[in-house]
């Protein structure tokens, strides 16, 4: 994916179709409509694949970049969202600059506060490759029926015994903010591995120029 500024993530986009491979009821959304949470569709898990810009001084102000529009976290605070998680899968990852406390802070506690109970993401810029390996294992934990903790730990277990990524810097950073024992039923549909598999054109929506995309895993129906 390309962000509105910064370096391409092209391990996004094999991110977001995998999520959209391996699970039923994946809506994805992309430039422009990607920029407006009023049209972003209800659903248990909003996975938020895009580059961020802190706000050490000013929290609040830290940001998503969407495209060419940025969504404060004062803007996400105000937003009234029905997600159990929000994973927020991307971060400066070109800058190479440390994200302090209050700066990513600032997104997750907006997350929280629009009634999100737990927020997944990261503490300072994480490779994009390494990002897409840790949420494969993230969801495929979460889909066995484990606790957003517990699937955040395994993963970044998976990612530490990596040949290229035992280095703390390369797994810690990815964390839980809020209530850890969340647990979600996905609608598993595959094990994301068929990537010579067709999607449905309904399941994986691009409009113009991907730039960014927010993807809502919906809720399983329980007869």
């Amino acid at each position: 994916l390309t962000g509105g500024e910064g370096d391409r993530l092209p391990a996004a986009r094999d991110e977001v179709a995998w999520l959209a491979r391996a699970f039923g009821g994946v809506v994805t959304l992309a430039d422009p409509a990607v920029a407006d949470p009023a049209a972003w569709p209800a659903g248990d898990i909003l996975h938020v694949a895009a580059h961020a810009r802190p706000h050490d001084d000013a929290p609040w102000q830290s940001a998503i970049l969407l495209g060419r529009a940025r969504l404060t976290a004062a803007r996400v605070a105000a937003l009234d969202l029905d997600a159990r998680v929000a994973v927020l899968a991307g971060c400066e990852t070109a800058g190479g600059r440390v994200l302090t406390g209050e700066g990513i802070q600032g997104l997750s506690a907006a997350f929280l506060s629009s009634g999100v109970p737990v927020v997944v993401a990261t503490l300072w810029p994480v490779d994009d490759r390494t990002t897409h390996d840790f949420v494969r294992r993230f969801y495929r934990e979460l889909a066995a029926g484990r606790t957003v903790s517990a699937s955040a730990r395994a993963a970044r277990l998976a990612v530490a015994r990596g040949v290229a990524t035992t280095h703390p810097f390369a797994w810690a950073g990815y964390v839980v903010v809020g209530d850890g024992d969340v647990t979600v039923d996905l609608a598993r549909r595959s094990d994301g591995t068929d990537r010579g598999r067709r999607l449905p054109i309904e399941t994986l929506v691009v409009v113009g120029t991907i730039v960014a995309a927010v993807l809502a895993l919906r809720r399983r129906r329980h007869d």
